[in-house]
Formats: structure tokens, C-alpha cells, sequence
């Protein structure tokens, strides 16, 4: 019999092989997307059932055309499609690791710098060894204790402490040459601007040492599909991890009501003059962040009355790159102003604004061209918080999930587990409802003071206005109990 023209078995039986190779590498990735689709849990049952049909679906559909062909059209196509779904997994699967990253949150982290002139010859811990290093003692002593051990344990170096009971004095004698090394830790680095604004430019750091304290965690955990539930958000500024020890520059109580689909943003000024929870002495609002973000819940909670069941960390200078990450977002203003020159010069309208990440972090920060300073501040925050939560909710949200992921990481952090998290995007991916945002911002009056954590010196306060505080706590008292709430002016 004559073999038909054309036809080449020893070809046809390499292509047939070829598919079959093809073939399984499809199938291992659609095996490997389907898990991976599963295990991020963010998707909705039905949303779920049709991915995993579609995955399986072309699965089917390129093995048929593949059996039944010789060419290479075909097998291309599905090589390009493990590719294509490869891609999608690895997504996936870092979306997945950035939720775990974030969550669960239990930790802050202390920073000790070692300080010396910034014309000093010394470049590490070595050059100075010799030396007496200073520390507050008064503030900081168990910054000193952390210090001489961590030091013997990294260097194997036995130092000297000097102690001051006042950083005044201390920063005083570094720059005559009394002293040539300090000791301070990263948190209160942040308070020296409130003796000296060069004191940052002044100095350099030969040395860091970092250790950590769990946070004690909350008791019951309310469910947050079914009940109301109050975040405490804290935005720092500072260049170590978000769970680093610092000022909290940004302090805004946000109360969620998944039944209602409200959302209650409460903010308070930073330099609000309050009574620190495990001090009871009175000190600024931000100032309570340099003893733990533990600290700054209980603060609020004794502040307002209310219970304040998780926490969000966010590094604020990272507002910039989430922004531009969303593709801009729309803030409000009651006022035309113009921001300082320090801050970009940028000009803003009453009303909606149209803002980049520059723009943006400029909005948040001016105060000093605002009517109402720090009052207008904190509301221009929350109308950046507003910008950003409508946007996130948004379906939009779809196609920039991953340079969204990028621009946070590493600079959030939040105490809700990842079971909780994933629990509330399948949720909104779900129902893709739009939520009602309500505004409150607690006031006061500008004075001056002497604080626990600068003593022997009067540094600017914010005097509450106590029946904001009220009306604040209100409100959140409403939310608790399922009651749609309504802020007006």
C-alpha cells in the first residue's frame, strides 16, 4: 500500500509527542493557578467556580485542537497560554504574600542610633569605644540598658554611659566637645526638632541596634462581616520598618459597619493634649507613639470613651507612591490656597481636586496656609483617606492591584489576621458596594505646655474642645449599635 502524500510518521509522531508535552505543561499550570487561586481565598465562590472553569475549560478545548492537528499552530497557542497563565499565578501568588506580609501585625520595633558630630572622625562603634556616651537617663533609661547590652552582644564592646536627666544639656555638650558620642533612640531622634531644627543635619549615625517587643493583642475580636469595628490608623514618618517605634504624626480612629456599608472617619490633631494611658501624666496625642502604638489605642480609648479593636501602620511618606499607584485620586477643600514653597507651591481650589502623589502629600501637610491650621489639616487627611478608600473599592481597583501591592510594601502593617483581611476583600469583590463615608474631626485651641515626655519645657498643644470629643464619641457609640449616622457641620 502506498503511503499518502504528505505523510511523514516519523515527523507526525515527534508532533504528536511535542503535544503531548505541551499539553502537560498546561496542565501543570492550570493545576498550579487553580491552587493558587484557592489558597488566596479573595474570591467570591461563584467568581472562584468560573475561573476554575475557565482554566480548565481552555484546557479541554486546547487538547482537543492539538490531538486533532499536526501543525504547529497549535501547540504554540498553548505554550503561550502556560505562559500567560504562569504569569497570572505568579500574580496571584504575590498578591497572596502580600496580604500575609502585612497582617498580623504584633510587633514594635526599637531603634537605637549611636550619634556623633557629623564632622566627627568616627566612623563606627569602634572609634568611639573609649568614650563616655551620653543618654538621657531620665527619658531613656531603658534605652541606656537595651544599649550596653546589644553593644557587648554585637561588638563585644563594654561602653560607658554619661547620664543627662535633660537632652538639652546633653545636645549641648556634644556640639562643644564634651561629650563626642550620644546614644538616643530612633522615636525621640524625632522629638529634637523640637529643641533644635539642625539637630538632624547636625549629627550622623555610626551605629543602629534594633530589638522587639510583642504588642498585646486584643482579647475578642469582633466579626468583621457581621459586627461594627473601629481601626485605629497611625501614620508616621519615619525611614526604618513601619512597626518601628515613633511619633504618630497622623491619628485617625476609622469605624467600619459592614451591614450598613458606613464608614466613620474620626481624626485628631497630632499635638492634642491628652493623658497617656500607662502614664497618667498629660502629653501630646503624637508623642504616645514613642511608647508603643498599644500606647496610642488605649490613649483614644480612655480619650473617647470606646473600644478600638485593630490597628493600621502606615509609613505616611509612602501617601506619594499609593497615589500614583491608584492613577491620582480627588480630595476636597473648603479653601483656595496655595502650599509653602517647602512643601511644592501647589495651588488648590475649594472643592474637588484632581491630585498626583506629589500633590497629594503636600495637601495632608500644609497647615500654616489654612484658616483653621491644624484643624484643616487633619480634615484635608481625612478627605485623602476618603480619595483613597473610594478609589480602592472602586473597580477600577482591578487592573492596578499590583502596582498598588508594590507601592505599600514594606510600609504598612496592620493587626488584623490574614483570615480577617481576605475575608473582607472577598466580601467587597463580592457585593462591589459602594460605601457611605462620614467625616468627624475632633478641635481645639492652640496654647502652650509642659509635656511627660519633654519636662522642664513649654512646647505647642493643642487644648481639646471637649464637646467635639463628645460628639465624636457619639457617634462612634451609634455606629456600634448599627444606627446610620449623619455628620453635619
Amino acid at each position: 500500500m502506498k503511503k499518502q502524500k504528505g505523510s511523514n510518521p516519523k515527523r507526525d509522531l515527534t508532533m504528536k509527542r511535542f503535544g503531548w508535552v505541551v499539553l502537560g505543561i498546561q496542565a501543570l499550570f492550570s493545576a498550579l493557578s487553580i491552587y493558587a487561586i484557592i489558597d488566596a481565598n479573595v474570591l467570591p465562590t461563584r467568581y472562584l467556580l468560573i475561573a476554575m472553569g475557565v482554566i480548565v475549560l481552555l484546557l479541554i478545548l486546547m487538547g482537543l485542537w492539538v490531538m486533532k492537528t499536526k501543525g504547529f499552530a497549535s501547540r504554540i497557542i498553548s505554550l503561550i497560554l502556560s505562559i500567560v497563565i504562569l504569569l497570572g499565578t505568579i500574580y496571584v501568588m504575590n498578591a497572596s504574600g502580600f496580604i500575609g506580609g502585612v497582617t498580623g501585625g504584633s510587633t514594635n520595633t526599637h531603634v537605637i542610633n549611636v550619634l556623633v558630630l557629623d564632622e566627627s572622625p568616627a566612623k563606627n562603634i569602634s572609634d568611639v569605644k573609649d568614650e563616655q556616651f551620653g543618654v538621657n537617663t531620665q527619658q531613656e533609661q531603658e534605652t541606656a540598658n537595651r544599649a550596653v547590652t546589644l553593644i557587648k552582644e554585637k561588638d563585644n564592646i563594654d561602653i560607658s554611659i554619661k547620664a543627662y536627666s535633660d537632652y538639652e544639656t546633653m545636645i549641648d555638650d556634644l556640639y562643644d566637645g564634651t561629650v563626642k558620642v550620644i546614644i538616643m533612640s530612633e522615636g525621640n531622634m524625632s522629638l529634637m526638632d523640637e529643641i533644635d531644627e539642625n539637630f538632624t543635619s547636625n549629627v550622623r549615625i555610626i551605629a543602629s541596634y534594633k530589638y522587639e517587643e510583642e504588642v498585646v493583642q486584643r482579647d475578642t475580636r469582633p466579626d468583621v462581616l457581621k459586627e461594627t469595628y473601629s481601626i485605629f490608623l497611625s501614620g508616621i514618618d519615619t525611614y526604618g520598618p513601619v512597626s518601628t517605634v515613633s511619633r504618630s504624626d497622623v491619628n485617625m480612629i476609622i469605624t467600619v459597619n459592614p451591614k450598613t456599608n458606613q464608614i466613620l472617619l474620626t481624626s485628631i490633631p497630632r499635638d492634642y493634649f491628652v493623658t497617656l494611658a500607662s502614664r497618667g501624666a498629660k502629653d501630646k496625642l503624637t508623642h504616645a507613639g514613642l511608647y508603643g502604638v498599644e500606647e496610642s489605642m488605649n490613649t483614644l480609648e480612655n480619650l473617647l470613651d470606646i473600644d478600638i479593636d485593630f490597628y493600621v501602620r502606615v509609613n505616611f511618606s509612602s501617601v506619594t507612591d499609593i497615589v500614583d499607584a491608584l492613577g491620582g485620586v480627588e480630595v476636597y477643600t473648603k479653601y483656595n490656597f496655595i502650599t509653602l514653597p517647602e512643601h511644592g507651591g501647589y495651588r488648590f481650589t475649594a472643592g474637588n481636586n484632581s491630585v498626583n502623589g506629589a500633590q497629594a502629600l503636600s495637601f495632608v501637610r500644609e497647615r500654616y496656609n489654612l484658616p483653621n491650621g491644624d484643624n484643616d489639616r487633619v480634615y484635608h487627611q481625612q478627605q485623602l483617606v476618603q480619595g483613597i478608600l473610594n478609589k480602592a473599592m472602586s473597580p477600577s481597583i482591578i487592573t492596578r492591584f499590583s502596582s498598588v501591592l508594590n507601592s505599600v510594601s514594606g510600609s504598612l502593617q496592620m493587626s488584623f489576621s490574614e483570615s480577617e483581611l481576605t475575608s473582607i476583600i472577598r466580601h467587597q469583590v463580592d457585593s462591589m458596594e459602594s460605601w457611605d463615608i462620614q467625616q468627624v474631626q475632633l478641635t481645639g485651641t492652640g496654647s502652650s505646655g509642659v509635656t511627660y515626655s519633654m519636662p522642664g519645657r513649654n512646647l505647642y498643644i493643642m487644648i481639646p474642645n471637649q464637646d467635639s470629643v463628645n460628639r465624636a464619641s457619639s457617634l462612634i457609640h451609634q455606629m456600634e449599635k448599627g444606627e446610620v449616622v449623619q455628620v453635619t457641620d
